[in-house]
């Protein structure tokens, strides 16, 4: 009987060791995704951007038909463009790195330069748009930059 017992206690407190490892491990993992994500900002991007060219020019990138982009914290982006079906806002995504879609487009050789953001989201919920954004300063004002296009921070 005094086995039993002995043996019940100790399941028991294995069991609460148990449950506070997982808990700390879990908070961990916060922790470092947290980090991961406030490191993915180092350039300052997270925010709302306008496109402030003041090109008469004619269209010649996909760029021209974004009105704004605000990049949020979990790599996401809201899209605010301008296009034949008229003005509306897009859910896209963003990234400081190479990805997939970047590899297939500009190929394997291709390396994005520092201090550019890729960002990508879907024309017509049809074919993936990709834009390669690089962070410039002009005139001591911080810019995003692709091509002709210039987004300033709001």
């Amino acid at each position: 009987m005094k086995k039993f017992k002995l043996l019940t206690i100790l399941i028991v407190i294995l069991t609460i060791l148990s449950f506070k490892t997982k808990s700390s491990d879990n908070t961990l993992s916060k922790k470092d995704f947290d980090i991961h994500h406030i490191n993915k900002d180092k350039n300052g991007i997270i925010g709302t951007w306008i496109n402030s060219t003041n090109s008469k020019k004619s269209k010649k990138s996909i760029a021209d038909n974004i009105l704004e982009i605000k990049f949020k914290k979990n790599l996401t982006a809201k899209i605010k463009v301008s296009d034949s079906n008229g003005i509306r806002v897009i859910t896209g995504k963003w990234s400081s790195t190479e990805t997939e879609n970047f590899k297939k487009i500009a190929g394997n050789n291709v390396n994005l330069p520092s201090n550019s953001i890729i960002l990508e989201y879907l024309r017509n919920g049809k074919g993936m748009n990709l834009i390669t954004l690089s962070k410039v300063i002009k005139n001591g004002k911080v810019q995003l930059k692709s091509r002709e296009v210039i987004f300033e921070k709001k």
